[in-house]
């Protein structure tokens, strides 16, 4: 996506953000040992991170755009 287009690059953030919600909300079954809870508290915390990433990007456009 171009630095042209910072409406393109919000679009794309908010559906990168609502997959990454919705993959977070997704853990259904649940971890069956110790090993798979390790692995689902990593995913989750490598999710929130992006989230966080993103959210902060996605701020940062919206500033620049003058609609925040």
């Amino acid at each position: 996506m171009s630095t042209e287009d910072p409406r393109g690059r919000l679009r794309q953030i908010d559906d990168d953000l609502a997959r990454l919600r919705d993959d977070l909300g997704s853990g259904v079954d649940g971890p069956k040992d110790a090993a798979d809870d390790a692995s689902a508290l990593s995913q989750r915390e490598e999710h929130n991170a992006l989230i966080e990433a993103l959210e902060s990007e996605r701020a940062r456009i919206v500033r620049q755009l003058g609609e925040g």
